[in-house]
């Protein structure tokens, strides 16, 4: 299973929450400013500066010591969406380009939705994802993405040759989001991510047989559609629009995440109202009703006013943190900053939808004003 794939059940719910609490401990940079300015710093920049301080020397974002080229890919792009951290950002891209082979082709066998990451991350800092890192064959990961993707069989149009069973809808929207960012239409793979949605709009991870309905959305059995997959399965079909206007949804997924909003404004792994909601899901599904244009859709406005940029809020640490903590988001249950969870919560709180046109970033790392303190 790719490093990147969610929660899907309740044993890898478990397993990757305890990675998150390891990844918060990832060194920081010496060598990082801080910006300095007399305007208040946003949410998703002080997360931003959070995010770019865990960048050790070298450019990369190490946890229990050891690289970790997931968490540094993702860290490129967050500091992308928050248009802040260029210097970090930079050497993140950097030394991805020297070592992303080991964490794009784990085993030998290329991971479709590590590549997608890779491919996403590299576009947003303007280098060319067909020669990452030199020009031999093996550095054209656009066409490495392509050859991925299964021609025959039940699945036809997945990319991955892994089992998808956890991860099958979020990789495709990776796939398909990273293809259309270079201008490419991808038919076969719209259509595998079409038959895969729910009657109700949303996705599930995978579905083995997708003639047969979806269960209700159960977040006591971490069963039916999920906000994560559906999340990446808009981003991926919207993206595909713009070079292919058959890329349409066969169920409206505004409907869904009408019916997946907890009371407070924010969203929970299960597409259901009633699990609590964390900053990671929160995050993903603001991305996705940026790209569908129905963010400010009051429909998604909970009385009184809470909406779920406000909910994303609650979970980040403020002025009442510790100073080396202020600007992290929190996941529940686990006490303190919270890597991955920052990782995902702050291309939401900048509100912007993947995948992101080369960006030019700001130096510095911003942190929250918190003169009382």
């Amino acid at each position: 299973m790719s490093s990147f794939v969610r929660r899907a059940t309740a044993a890898s719910l478990l397993i990757l929450t305890a990675g998150f609490a390891t990844g918060s401990s990832a060194s920081a940079s010496p060598s990082s400013a801080s910006v300095s300015s007399a305007a208040p710093v946003g949410p998703a920049q002080a997360g931003a500066g959070w995010i770019g301080r865990r960048f050790s020397a070298g450019g990369v974002i190490r946890t229990a010591g050891a690289p970790d080229p997931s968490s540094t890919v993702q860290a490129v792009l967050a500091l992308a969406a928050s248009g802040v951290g260029g210097d970090e950002a930079g050497a993140g891209i950097s030394w991805l380009e020297k070592h992303f082979e080991s964490y794009v082709s784990p085993g030998g066998v290329d991971d479709a939705g590590s590549l997608a990451y890779v491919i996403l991350a590299a576009q947003a800092m303007g280098v060319r994802p067909t020669k990452f890192g030199g020009k031999a064959k093996a550095n054209n990961l656009i066409v490495r993405l392509e050859a991925t993707q299964r021609t025959t069989g039940p699945d036809a149009g997945l990319f991955g040759s892994s089992d998808p069973t956890y991860d099958g809808a979020f990789r495709q929207g990776l796939s398909l989001m990273a293809l259309a960012n270079q201008k490419i239409a991808n038919r076969l793979g719209v259509t595998w991510l079409q038959n895969q949605q729910c009657s109700d709009g949303g996705w599930e991870a995978y579905r083995s047989e997708p003639t047969v309905p979806c269960p209700a959305p159960d977040p006591s059995t971490f069963t039916g559609p999920d906000t994560n997959s559906t999340s990446l399965a808009v981003e991926g079909l919207v993206a595909q629009k713009t070079v292919d206007t058959g890329s349409t949804f066969p169920a409206d997924p505004t409907a869904f995440f009408e019916s997946a909003q907890n009371a407070d404004g924010g969203f929970g792994l299960i597409g259901a109202s009633s699990q609590s909601p964390d900053p990671d899901s929160t995050g993903e599904v603001i991305q996705a009703l940026v790209a569908l244009g129905e963010l400010s859709n009051p429909a998604f406005t909970k009385s009184p006013g809470m909406t779920p940029i406000t909910a994303l809020a609650t979970f980040q640490l403020g002025c009442s943190a510790a100073k080396k903590d202020r600007g992290a988001y929190e996941f529940p249950g686990v006490n303190g900053p919270n890597l991955i969870a920052t990782l995902q919560a702050v291309p939401g709180a900048a509100q912007v939808a993947f995948p992101l046109k080369a960006q030019t970033l700001q130096p510095g790392l911003p942190r929250l004003s918190c003169r009382a303190h």
